[in-house]
């Protein structure tokens, strides 16, 4: 299972020489998620999720990487081979606020609010945990071709869906457009590959062709035509490299570093609200989960 290994490589990311990057963490965090005290219910759990947050989500100044990328990159030469393959697995985490869908005896599906997948989830313990149509924070850890939660959750009251789901609607607008323009580019690096293919294709026959001609001023000819096919065999291969170029620097720049930027600060937004929820039942719900 995968729970000692973040354990250990959250362990691993908050001793020295990391300290005083935490406090930095911390003091952003309480940005957007409010102050967390220890007599608050839920202050171990709330201190788990800051954890995650710094681990997986938060962006290293100056990099495009997170604090999790780090260690691997510092470390890779000397961690245990099962502990370092667990990690690599861990930076295709799954963040999210989801929805109950199903509870089976072994496994819980979840509409990820942000992304609009269903997943399915390991967990033993679903019937115990959850029921359905419930709506929460939580991240799933690939782990050995399956996925599991952390198990550190925020759970919303299910009055709040509503309100949750507009603001997420809206939050996810430029990331919903980012993913478009990968589709599109998709579909071009896809048509330029075939055409590649092909162009290569005609240039092995016109090769074999080039081969069994023996007149001299003839075979020139067919030479020059050649280059003028390797020509446009690179003009595509330079194409191809343009648009991937493109979609990884969308994947990477509004997807991966303002993307989840933006749905972490929504989630911690949201969190910040349950937790006053938690703490003054008395004060009517659309007071609380507001704009």
């Amino acid at each position: 299972m995968p729970w000692n290994y973040l354990e250990k490589i959250i362990n691993d990311g908050t001793q020295e020489p990391y300290s005083k990057d935490l406090v930095e963490a911390k003091s952003e965090y309480h940005k957007t998620a409010g102050e967390i005290y220890e007599d608050d219910k839920a202050y171990e759990t709330r201190m788990a999720l800051f954890l995650e947050w710094y681990l997986f989500d938060r962006i290293l100044a100056g990099t495009e990487t997170t604090q999790l990328d780090r260690l691997i990159e510092l470390n890779q030469s000397i961690w245990d081979e099962d502990y370092l393959e667990a990690c690599k697995g861990f930076t295709g985490n799954i963040f999210g606020i989801f929805i109950v869908k199903k509870i089976r005896d072994k496994e819980v599906t979840v509409l990820n609010l942000f992304d609009a997948m269903t997943y399915t989830v390991k967990e033993q313990d679903g019937k115990m945990m959850f029921d359905k149509n419930d709506i929460f924070q939580a991240r799933l850890l690939p782990y050995q071709d399956a996925l599991y939660f952390t198990r550190n959750f925020c759970f919303h009251p299910r009055d709040a869906r509503k309100f949750i789901e507009n603001e997420i609607r809206d939050a996810i607008k430029e990331q919903t457009a980012s993913k478009s323009e990968i589709k599109k580019l998709n579909s071009s690096i896809e048509t330029l590959h075939k055409r590649l293919k092909k162009n290569r294709e005609k240039l092995e026959k016109f090769r074999n062709k080039i081969e069994s001609v023996s007149n001299e001023a003839k075979r020139a000819k067919l030479i020059v035509e050649e280059q003028n096919m390797l020509g446009a065999c690179a003009q595509l291969e330079q194409e191809i490299g343009s648009f991937e170029y493109k979609k990884e620097r969308i994947e990477i720049e509004k997807i991966k570093i303002e993307g989840r930027t933006v749905n972490c600060q929504l989630a911690h937004r949201l969190g910040y609200m349950q937790l006053k929820w938690e703490r003054s039942r008395q004060i009517d719900l659309k007071d609380i989960y507001t704009s």
